[in-house]
């Protein structure tokens, strides 16, 4: 009976030992996750426009792409994790690609502006909420501009 409680006993400290150590695990992750929201609840509110240039790769059937979003036209921040940003999807053949504002860039109220192979080029946008880049541009890439219309 003896061997038996001291069994248990030392089973139940290992496995406090395991659930606290997952219980840091977690709270960091959490912390962690919680700081980068910050930053980029942050950047959104520090700045009234950014950029995203949109290259897509490879051929036709193909929704390879590279995606860069930065604030500024000359100088400014890169945004890290972009998918955070901008939401890019792709049709079935993946010859046009849909690229709207992602919910943390619409809850900040940026809405696409203007559109262009190159920011030299841009051209205001018909639709603010949702852009059909097709692949007639001549180099496969776009740069598109989201404005904050909305302060929260």
């Amino acid at each position: 009976m003896e061997y038996f409680l001291l069994g248990q006993t030392f089973f139940a400290i290992i496995g406090a030992i395991f659930a606290t150590h997952k219980g840091y695990i977690l709270f960091s992750k959490w912390r962690d996750n919680r700081k980068e929201s910050q930053i980029k609840e942050g950047l959104l509110k520090n700045t009234d426009q950014f950029f995203a240039h949109i290259v897509h790769l490879g051929g036709m059937h193909s929704t390879t792409h590279s995606l860069q979003i930065y604030s500024g036209e000359e100088e400014g921040f890169y945004f890290d994790d972009s998918e955070d940003f901008v939401t890019i999807s792709f049709n079935r053949n993946g010859d046009i690609i849909v690229i709207k504002p992602a919910p943390l860039s619409r809850k900040f109220g940026f809405k696409i502006s203007s559109v262009g192979p190159n920011k030299d080029a841009l051209q205001k946008s018909t639709y603010s909420n949702v852009y059909h880049l097709t692949r007639t541009l001549p180099r496969n890439e776009a740069v598109i501009k989201f404005t904050k219309v909305e302060k929260i």
